[in-house]
């Protein structure tokens, strides 16, 4: 949800695999900077990859400014 300076961003903490619950405090928001998040779903690996994404992402912004 939005807003006029704002959002509102809401996950689960739950890591599951078919009916089998893995974690239940799995943070799947990932703060990247102060005003942006990172969120993620899908298979309890997954927080490894998004781990994987934001320093890619970091690499990329810190080439660019030179």
């Amino acid at each position: 949800m939005t807003g006029k300076g704002y959002a509102i961003v809401a996950a689960d903490t739950t890591a599951a695999r078919s009916i089998v619950k893995m974690k239940d405090d799995e943070d799947k928001i990932k703060a990247i900077a102060p005003h942006l998040l990172m969120t993620y779903s899908g298979e309890p690996g997954e927080s490894s990859l998004s781990l994987f994404v934001i320093v890619v992402f970091f690499c990329f912004v810190f080439s660019e400014r030179g």
